[in-house]
């Protein structure tokens, strides 16, 4: 999340400040301090716009009147898609129009705002605003994700982490378990079942399971994924969720060595991990 200039920075620190509060099943600490400190903004009200995500809608329908609940500031939470959240939010800032205060976008893209002045420096503002700073807040308690959102030149936060697009593998224990699958499995594969460290272990055990079920005739796959094929963004799926299992990160492109994609620049985009990836999947 990114914090856009023009209204009052106080307002808008103690706003972005109160996420990483509620966030936990919206168990609150300090409450008494929330109401406090909101309680001179009784009444007012901060527009933002973002992608439509399951986040953006936790943001919208839970956080946002938890706070209003403690503070009496209203957060109002425009939804949209990616490339109307982006038009809308570059468009009001370009004319200072100034119809949102803040802003929830993807770490990738905070420059074309951040390099322009855009921002809000929140180290800053909540270092001269003490009373807005809640008890619990500390930025050296972010990961290095939190570094995206940082000045170039200062190393201070203009934005705070929300969400991370952690890519989990979740396997259900009590078919894992089975007797009778472990043992089918072990007949077919000549290995014991366990969750799979490679994406050919992963490929097989997805398709024995399919098949195992199918044999049954239960309605069940071996194995469900957020991803899509056939988009424009294929190809980012690809590198950012595949790619690092292979060992190519960050695309294959080396920010270090004048951004080099190819392995004959210095980069690994077309190395033999990204071209066995790209076998594989």
């Amino acid at each position: 999340m990114n914090i856009v200039k023009g209204f009052g920075a106080s307002v808008l620190a103690l706003t972005v400040a109160a996420g990483g509060a509620f966030a936990q099943d919206l168990q609150i600490e300090n409450a008494d301090w929330w109401k406090e400190a909101g309680a001179k903004f009784d009444g007012v009200t901060l527009r933002g716009v973002t992608e439509s995500t399951p986040p953006s809608s936790f943001v919208s329908d839970v956080l946002a009147p938890k706070f209003e609940e403690l503070t009496g500031i209203r957060v109002d939470i425009e939804t949209t898609s990616w490339d109307q959240m982006y038009d809308k939010a570059i468009k009001d800032m370009e004319a200072g129009t100034g119809i949102y205060d803040m802003i929830y976008i993807e770490q990738d893209i905070v420059y074309a705002y951040l390099s322009r002045d855009f921002l809000v420096n929140l180290t800053q503002a909540l270092a001269d605003n003490p009373d807005l700073k809640a008890p619990a807040y500390n930025e050296e308690n972010f990961t290095s994700f939190a570094d995206n959102f940082r000045g170039a030149e200062d190393g201070d936060l203009y934005g705070l982490p929300m969400e991370a697009f952690i890519k989990v593998y979740l396997y259900r224990t009590d078919l894992f378990e089975d007797e009778e699958i472990r043992a089918a499995f072990k007949e077919q594969a000549g290995r014991d079942l366990e969750p799979a460290t490679t994406h050919a272990e992963y490929a097989e055990i997805a398709e024995f399971f399919t098949k195992w079920f199918q044999d049954k005739g239960e309605d069940i796959w071996g194995t469900t994924a957020q991803a899509h094929t056939g988009h424009p963004a294929s190809w980012y799926e690809f590198f950012e969720s595949v790619a690092p299992t292979y060992g190519v990160y960050d695309w294959g492109i080396d920010a270090d060595n004048n951004y080099a994609a190819s392995v004959e620049n210095g980069g690994r985009m077309n190395s033999d991990e990204a071209k066995e990836e790209a076998t594989d999947t």
